[in-house]
Parts: structure tokens; sequence; C-alpha cells
């Protein structure tokens, strides 16, 4: 147990080392997130480094995952990173992270760490309308930068096709109440509406939620952790939206801590931000995100009284989305 992290520093320090001229000292403990390891290193030169050993069904711990040897979908990772940071250098908005090394052997991408708090940190009590629609567009500049760090977009028709398809498969799980059905008709109905609208296919996030996006004390944004997915570009953004309107703390207060109309206005800023999001097609891909957390919300199973109160929230923001007061937004 013990000879895994000496390993793990040497594979770090010669990395480290090659790429800079300078090797590393582990200056703290690893900490286990939910599917990665973090370490902390300073460098000869002073800066202090993290190393994150991405964790995986097939290998669980970090001995695990040393015996496992480099893994593709980390090199691509560690490509992206790279490539994001060198487009982020030119934002004023944006907070570069520098990438240090791929220490190949330990497959683990080694980053300087920065001073920053996940964006649900930054989106609490006690901050204006402007100053968090600033934020947002910055989260949506960040997100279009990723998608081209890795190559950009492919022009396409929206595929109402496809949308209908997520939703069947969501309404199969059988956890969704009865009463669902109308407002899973309305999302279809919306996606029907927009069929081949112009919309563009990319390599994303695939896993964007605050937790990935970071936030400095002066509000400049960092995207963290891409899982190299190919989908619409309104994705990242829908599945963000949704973390920030139906977290369980969210849902659980009965939307109070965030009030929907406040967070469409964020989205609308995100979408100003990106500037090559469509607004109609964010909402769709949101609506049926938002199904989705509902349909998770109930599997769960969060008690007679959470259950559901978070039920009637997820519900009344996919009815608000699809309203049709709103299909020309």
């Amino acid at each position: 147990m013990s000879a895994a992290p000496t390993e793990l520093d040497r594979l770090v320090s010669d990395a480290v080392r090659r790429a800079t001229g300078y090797g590393t000292t582990r200056t703290g403990r690893a900490r286990r997130h939910a599917w990665s390891l973090h370490v902390p290193y300073r460098d000869g030169g002073g800066r202090d480094l993290l190393a994150k050993v991405p964790l995986w069904h097939g290998a669980p711990t970090l001995e695990a995952a040393l015996a496992a040897g480099p893994q593709p979908a980390t090199r691509r990772e560690f490509d992206t990173l790279v490539a994001f940071d060198a487009r982020a250098q030119g934002e004023p908005g944006l907070a570069p992270v520098p990438i240090v090394a791929y220490a190949e052997p330990a497959n683990a991408i080694v980053m300087e760490r920065i001073e920053a708090r996940t964006l649900s940190r930054r989106l609490g009590w006690g901050r204006g309308r402007g100053d968090v629609g600033r934020l947002m567009g910055r989260v949506g500049t960040a997100i279009r930068l990723l998608h081209e760090a890795t190559g950009g977009g492919d022009r396409a028709g929206f595929d109402a096709a496809a949308l209908a398809a997520r939703l069947g498969e969501i309404a199969a799980s059988s956890h969704l109440p009865d009463r669902a059905g109308g407002v899973v008709q309305a999302v279809r109905a919306r996606g029907e509406s927009l069929a081949g609208a112009a919309t563009a296919t990319a390599v994303l996030h695939g896993d964007l939620s605050q937790a990935n996006v970071l936030v400095t004390a002066d509000d400049r944004v960092a995207i963290i952790d891409p899982n190299h997915v190919r989908g619409d570009v309104h994705l990242d953004a829908a599945h963000l939206l949704t973390d920030v309107t139906a977290r369980r703390d969210q849902v659980i207060t009965g939307g109070l801590l965030r009030p929907f109309p406040l967070v469409r206005e964020w989205a609308a800023c995100l979408a100003d931000g990106h500037g090559g999001l469509d607004r109609g097609l964010l909402e769709a891909h949101w609506a049926v995100a938002l199904l989705e957390r509902w349909a998770e919300v109930r599997r769960r199973r969060l008690g007679p009284v959470a259950g559901p109160v978070a039920g009637r929230v997820v519900e009344s923001r996919v009815s608000s989305l699809v309203a049709p007061q709103d299909a020309a937004g």
C-alpha cells in the first residue's frame, strides 16, 4: 500500500523534469475525488502543482490505476487541456491552467494549481444580476473555446429524432410519474418544431457540472476534467444549466435558492458569451436534461416530503422551458 505513492512520486517527478528541467516533491496527502486522485507537489522552481490520476470501475484504486498504465482517454484529456490553455491565454475573462506534463507510466496529468472555487460556490447569495451575468458569459466563452480546442464544430441540422429517442428512453425507465407524460410530450413537440434548425456537432466536455468550472477571486473562468465525447454543441451548456437549477440543494428547497427566471437570464448570458448557441435549441436540450434529472431524483427516493417537492420543482421548470410563449426564444 505504501509503495504505490512512492512510485507515483517518482513517475511524476521524472515527467516534470523532462518537461521543465525541475523535479518535484510531494507537499501533502492525496485527496480522493469521485473518479480521480489528486496529489499536490511543488517543483524545483517553486511552482505548486497538482497531479491528477484518473480512476475507473476497472481501476478504482491508485495501485490498480498504476498497474493499468497509460490510457488513451487520459492522453486525449491532456491534449485537450493543453489546447484549451493555449486559447485561454488570450481571453481576459478566462483563467489559464498551465498543463505541465503527462506522466505516461502513471497515467497522470500534472498541472499548476490555481486559487479558485467551483462555480457552485460562486453562485451563492449576495451577487448582483449583472455580476453573475458577466460571469456566465465568460463560462459560455470557455465552453466555446473548449469545443474549438478539440477541433471545432461540424455544421449540422438539429436531430429531432435523436431527441425523441432520448425522451423515449427516459419514459421507458419507469422512474417518472404518470403525470409526466404530458410534459414529455410537450418537450417532444418542442423538439419537432426545431427539426433541421442550424446547429453543429463537436467533441464536448461530456460531463460539465459546476464542479468542473473553476472561478478565481476576480471572476476569471477555467474548465477542467473534459471527458471527450461527441455530440451537439448545446449539450455541454444544457448539462451545466441543469446542474445549476436541479442540484439536490436546489430542488429540495423548492427552487427558492435560485429562482428559475433568474437562472434563465444567466442562461441567456451564457449563450451570448458562447456566441454560437441558439436559445431555442439550448432550452430544448436543457428540458431533456431536466427530465433525466427528474427520473434520477425519483430513483434515489429522497423521501416522502423532499421527493415530491423536488419533482414539482423540476416539472415546473421543464414546463416553463417548453411553454408556447417561449417557442420563439
